[in-house]
Order: structure tokens, then C-alpha cells, then sequence
């Protein structure tokens, strides 16, 4: 997005701008929030909107890594087979 009114799909003109918008627009601006509220508060570091615009001062950015164990949603062979299904053309 180069203003509110352009949207645009040219990488330089949305870097330029500063102005990317979410994955999945009204939906993914709601994950966007939520994973950004989490990650601010489990860390305890800044908020996106807490991290200055100059890239050099960037400092004490939220980073959180989350690890889902997925064997009590099913056994082992049957992840194995949806991974494989998922991995090939």
C-alpha cells in the first residue's frame, strides 16, 4: 500500500512506504494483533507499535517460539502420512 487509497503489489513501493498490509486482510489484521498482544506479553518485550521507525535503534522486539506437540491429535504414522501428502506435488 503506498497511501490509503493505492493499494499496490510492487515489493519496492510497499517497502518504500512502510505501509504492508496483513495476511489475509480483516482476518489476518486480527491474528497479526493477537499473536503481536502474545508475544509482547509473554516476552515482555515491545509491542509493534512500541518499536521505532529508525531500523538502528530497533531494540527489545517480542520474539516468542511456540512448540505444539501434535501425537495427541493422532498417532505417529498417521501424522507421518499427512506430512508426506502435504510435502509431495
Amino acid at each position: 500500500m503506498t497511501s490509503p487509497a493505492n493499494i499496490t503489489t510492487d515489493p519496492a513501493a510497499i517497502e518504500a512506504s512502510n505501509r504492508a498490509l496483513p495476511i489475509g486482510y480483516w482476518k489476518g489484521a486480527g491474528l497479526s494483533l493477537a499473536l503481536d498482544m502474545l508475544a509482547a506479553m509473554l516476552s515482555g518485550g515491545l509491542a509493534t507499535h512500541d518499536i521505532p521507525r529508525a531500523s538502528l535503534r530497533e531494540s527489545g522486539v517480542s520474539q516468542v517460539f511456540l512448540a505444539i506437540d501434535p501425537t495427541p491429535f493422532d498417532d505417529p504414522a498417521g501424522l507421518d502420512a499427512i506430512a508426506y501428502a502435504s510435502s509431495t506435488p
